[in-house]
């Protein structure tokens, strides 16, 4: 058997950064203002310089989150097989959301625009909702070809990457998840209150081509 298409969920931890940066972010949010499109908590998403402007203003700290954006970026890159060292990464856009309860994210994408996306965890509890990745966005046909009833050979319990629709990664305080940005994703609906994380696109370039991070 062969495969046909594979990909990656690239993750690292900081926690230590994640405790540096929890104070900037609360201090983001303190600025930014309710959105009727964002009804159960606060993203900077709509208006991203008020998140970068902060960041500005703690140079040491915004500058350890992009070397671990980078790094993060680079090992997922350099594990799809190309050569991360002949390659500029641009951060094209960053942003904070605090998820409250009820709150969720519709199944989405990042394109067209960016290569890479990441999420860092900044705050989180026991029932904050996952990160979830979904196969495809018409769930109904590849549930009719994998129905989850099935009979499972034996030590087959756990997930089948072949045939499971979905995926889940836990909002680890301090954990970084990087991924291709083709891939479709959703929160779904959220049981805590104040779930912080860190959104950010990446663009990848040819050398000379653009900047690095």
């Amino acid at each position: 058997m062969a495969d046909a298409f594979r990909t990656q969920v690239h993750y690292d931890d900081d926690l230590n950064l994640a405790t540096k940066l929890l104070p900037i972010c609360r201090e983001t949010l303190e600025q930014i203002e309710y959105n009727d499109n964002y009804p159960f908590g606060k993203t900077s998403f709509y208006n991203q310089d008020v998140f970068t402007e902060i960041l500005n203003k703690y140079p040491e700290q915004f500058s350890e989150l992009k070397k671990f954006i980078l790094n993060t970026v680079k090992m997922h890159v350099h594990y799809h097989g190309f050569d991360d060292d002949k390659i500029n990464f641009g951060l094209t856009s960053i942003w904070l959301s605090q998820m409250n309860k009820g709150g969720y994210h519709e199944l989405h994408h990042h394109l067209p625009g960016p290569h890479l996306s990441g999420n860092f965890f900044i705050n989180s509890d026991k029932n904050s909702s996952n990160l979830t990745f979904v196969r495809t966005a018409d769930e109904v046909s590849h549930r009719y070809c994998f129905p989850e009833d099935l009979p499972k050979r034996k030590g087959k319990d756990g997930d089948n990457l072949y045939s499971v629709v979905e995926k889940e990664f836990e909002p680890v305080i301090g954990r970084m998840y990087v991924f291709n940005s083709n891939i479709l994703h959703k929160v779904k609906p959220n049981k805590s209150d104040d779930r912080i994380c860190i959104s950010f696109n990446i663009s990848m370039y040819k050398e000379n081509e653009a900047w690095i991070v």
